[in-house]
Formats: C-alpha cells, sequence, structure tokens
C-alpha cells in the first residue's frame, strides 16, 4: 500500500522490486474465464501505472489463463527480464522462468482443487 491512487481504495500490486533506476511493479492474474487477456491487462495496467509511476517505478502487468497461457505483457517482460542476463544464458533463462512461472501457476490449480475436494467430501 505505499502507492497513493486517485480512487481512495488502498490498492496493493503484487510484487516491487527494487532495481534501479526505477522499481519494477508487478501486479500478477490467474484468470479462467472467457474474458479477453488484453483486456485484463489493460484494467491492471489502468488501474497501477499512474500510482506507481508518481513513485518513479514501472508498472507491468502479468496476466495468465490457469490453463497456462501467458499473456502478451508477461511474455514481454519476461523476455526483457532475459536480456538482463549474458546472451548465451538468455534462451535458458527465458524458457526456465516460464517453465517456473507455469508450474507455480499449475501448483496453485492443484491446491485449490484438492482443497474444494476434502471440502466437498467432509460436507
Amino acid at each position: 500500500t505505499c502507492f497513493t491512487y486517485t480512487d481512495g481504495i488502498r490498492h496493493r500490486p503484487d510484487l516491487l522490486h527494487r532495481t534501479m533506476p526505477y522499481g519494477l511493479v508487478t501486479d500478477i492474474s490467474l484468470i479462467c474465464d472467457d474474458r479477453e487477456m488484453h483486456t485484463v491487462e489493460e484494467e491492471k495496467t489502468k488501474l497501477h501505472t499512474d500510482a506507481t509511476a508518481k513513485a518513479q517505478c514501472v508498472f507491468v502487468p502479468m496476466v495468465l489463463y490457469t490453463k497456462g497461457t501467458f499473456g502478451t505483457k508477461a511474455m514481454h517482460f519476461i523476455n526483457q527480464l532475459g536480456k538482463a542476463v549474458l546472451p548465451s544464458q538468455q534462451y535458458t533463462f527465458t524458457r526456465e522462468l516460464q517453465h517456473t512461472v507455469a508450474i507455480a501457476a499449475a501448483r496453485g490449480r492443484a491446491q485449490a482443487l484438492l482443497a474444494a475436494t476434502s471440502r466437498l467430501m467432509w460436507s
């Protein structure tokens, strides 16, 4: 809640990376419905960009479908991060980061399904 939003509500992005010369702010969403991914990216960008820019930070939305598809801005973000490592390591770094994010999303889905199943069994 370190950013000031114009609507008076205390919003909070998910990640704040202390990078130089600007901080990098990311908000992550997993979506499972038929909403267009770019619509969700635009909503997040509209919500967070002005508030984070006032604090000299850059905002990047990261939106993924629960089935594993990455949004265009999430892929751009991962590719930009890949450019920060040695050229010989860029491909491997980018692929491993995509894989790690996909695994984290899959684990979250699995835990949610297990929790829902156990609740149904005890009802």
